[in-house]
């Protein structure tokens, strides 16, 4: 019989899988933007500015990454999300924006916090 490593506890198993569950709902929502800003003809808003595209790979592209990556691996997955979402700040330079990123950050930020505390309540089931 094979020893299996320790699970985390029920409650941070749950508020991983429903933070999960929030990112994949925003980013099909975010998907579905992209999808309305791709199709807008040229002349209204739309088609994209260089520079625009290039922000497009932080926000909302390495966002849909980040939650999606996160199915399979949680930390890494949310820390690409936090990650393209603070660049995207900084390189925008605005910050008219910082309450809708936090609002799409917050899952990320909830999956780092329960996987770095179900990471370490392993290693300390481990370790006696």
């Amino acid at each position: 019989m094979a020893l299996q490593p320790p699970k985390a506890p029920r409650i941070l198993r749950v508020t991983i899988l429903v933070a999960k569950i929030v990112g994949t709902v925003f980013a099909a929502f975010l998907v579905f933007m992209m999808i309305g800003y791709a199709v807008t003809p040229q002349g209204d808003q739309g088609g994209g500015v260089p520079d625009e595209l290039s922000l497009m790979l932080f926000f909302p592209v390495g966002l849909c990454v980040g939650y999606l990556m996160a199915w399979r691996w949680t930390l890494l997955g949310s820390a690409l999300s936090i990650g393209c979402l603070i660049v995207f700040l900084i390189v925008e330079g605005q910050t008219d924006h910082i309450v809708t990123m936090a609002i799409l950050g917050a899952p990320a930020v909830v999956m780092i916090l329960c996987g770095w505390l179900a990471r370490r309540h392993r290693l300390d089931a481990t370790s006696v």
